[in-house]
């Protein structure tokens, strides 16, 4: 790949200063949920350090990636990571109930930017693609930013308008998520074979779907052990996507 063409897009992604703030944000948000869980959300043990452990992978997946290819397709992988680290392992509690109800309320903008940037994602990957020109880029963070508008507030509402709240966002950021698989799944379809090389398209499909299935086989009790441990197969999401977009840019 020629350096110019990477450094004339280092305009589109985040300064270095605010990517190590934001990082050391999450960091700090998952030590202290598996130091102190939320009696709302709270993964326990021996899960907790395992789903902690996943993460820090979307996290240090997504710096890695913006790292080596500043761009503004990096930048969105990057919010997907920096969102995946506070989603998976839980979320903070033990500092008073409005206290807990503040980081849950974090915690689902965080999850909505995670799963909008990886609806922004799908429409952007592989850049030969124009369905991301039909749609503005705002729209998929909107809920990520509505809900994290409301943490000084969610604390003095009262806990059945919470609950139904934050329920409402919980659906809306999964539909955004399996959203952006059907995405996936439709561009494997469409593209040609060689497309679906260069751009690792049957990697990206096959981890979406197989941690997909698992973890709905997990919940509905078909496979052995606790229903949460079959959500650890999303490891390889990230994973996949990170070497499939290091792979395009690093052939460019």
């Amino acid at each position: 790949m020629e350096r110019t063409k990477t450094q004339g897009d280092t305009t589109l992604a985040p300064r270095p200063t605010l990517v190590f703030a934001l990082t050391i944000a999450a960091l700090a948000f998952r030590v202290a949920a598996y130091a102190s869980p939320s009696r709302f959300i709270a993964i326990v043990d021996p899960l907790a350090l395992p789903l902690g452990a996943l993460g820090l992978l979307h996290l240090v997946c997504g710096v890695w990636v913006w790292r080596a290819f500043p761009s503004s397709l990096t930048r969105v992988y990057l919010l997907t990571g920096l969102g995946g680290c506070i989603h998976w392992g839980g979320s903070i509690g033990g500092f008073g109930q409005g206290a807990e109800i503040a980081f849950l309320v974090l915690y689902l903008a965080a999850t909505a930017m995670a799963d909008g940037a990886f609806l922004d994602l799908a429409l952007r990957y592989p850049p030969s693609t124009r369905w991301r020109s039909r749609v503005p880029t705002w729209a998929f963070y909107v809920l990520a930013l509505v809900t994290a508008c409301c943490i000084p507030v969610a604390p003095f509402v009262s806990t059945g308008l919470v609950e139904a709240g934050l329920g409402l966002v919980i659906m809306v950021a999964m539909a955004m998520s399996i959203l952006g698989g059907i995405v996936f799944l439709v561009k494997w379809v469409r593209a040609t074979p060689d497309e679906r090389r260069a751009y690792a398209l049957t990697p990206i499909v096959g981890a979406l779907l197989l941690s997909t299935v698992l973890d709905l086989l997990g919940d509905e009790g078909v496979l052995p052990g606790p229903a949460d441990a079959w959500t650890l197969p999303y490891a390889l999401v990230p994973v996949t996507l990170a070497w499939a977009i290091l792979r395009m840019r690093s052939a460019e």
